[in-house]
């Protein structure tokens, strides 16, 4: 069964960092972690979940211009929709009548309250149809939807997962997994220290498969090779 995506708690975190205390301690007692290192683990893991780490891309904006007139004609075609279903409706309760028990006496009859209320609301809508569509006709419009909600996500995965490696690696740990040889599950250590962290920073709490952890110590170690062949100068 496929898992969801990971809902990360973005938020700027105080000076113990994303994680709490009682968090720390229980990471070092299970891993034998020396818990004073794992206060700098929280600081860079609250880095990683910072709201402007991860920033709208210039790739995003433009999707959402581009996107814009699309969305803005499709919801005129659905407001359309709608009025012309409310004005249906309208038509048929005006042939009806409730039978309420002050039903007859005019000023008070429901009927006559809810005639009124159709009739305005039909004219609300017809006049933020008619408003919208020649504002449409003179303005520009883009839509506030990310295409790459996906996208951001996986990027915040990616430096979260990435301050666990580094982290591992400081402490001398291998930044490594193992494969099950009858179910090819990704396993270990770190495996475990990932899904450990991970659930303390997401709500509801979540894991990450073990093959999507393979994918990212790939990348971390193709990241890495990629950075030590910059040649800086001097």
């Amino acid at each position: 069964m496929a898992r969801k995506s990971v809902n990360w708690g973005i938020w700027n975190y105080g000076p113990e960092g994303a994680l709490k205390d009682a968090m720390k301690s229980d990471l070092a007692i299970r891993f034998s972690v020396e818990r004073s290192k794992l206060d700098d683990l929280s600081q860079r893991l609250a880095f990683a979940l910072a709201p402007d780490t991860v920033k709208t891309s210039v790739v995003t904006i433009v999707k959402q211009i581009e996107k814009g007139p699309e969305q803005l004609e499709a919801f005129l075609q659905d407001l359309r929709r709608a009025e012309h279903y409310l004005k249906k409706a309208s038509q048929g309760f005006s042939n009806l009548h409730i039978d309420y028990p002050n039903a007859g006496q005019r000023a008070d009859d429901p009927n006559e309250f809810w005639r009124r209320m159709f009739h305005n609301a039909v004219t609300t809508v017809e006049h933020i149809d008619h408003s919208l569509t020649r504002s449409a006709g003179k303005h520009s419009a883009h839509t506030l939807d990310e295409p790459d909600k996906r996208r951001a996500r996986d990027e915040r995965r990616t430096i979260v997962l990435r301050q666990i490696f580094e982290f591992w690696e400081r402490i001398g740990r291998r930044v490594s997994y193992s494969t099950d040889g009858i179910t090819s599950e990704r396993r270990g250590p770190l495996v475990d220290f990932v899904n450990t962290i991970v659930p303390l920073l997401s709500d509801p709490p979540a894991t990450i498969s073990g093959e999507t952890i393979r994918s990212e110590i790939q990348g971390w170690r193709e990241w890495r090779d990629a950075m030590a062949s910059v040649s800086i100068p001097e």
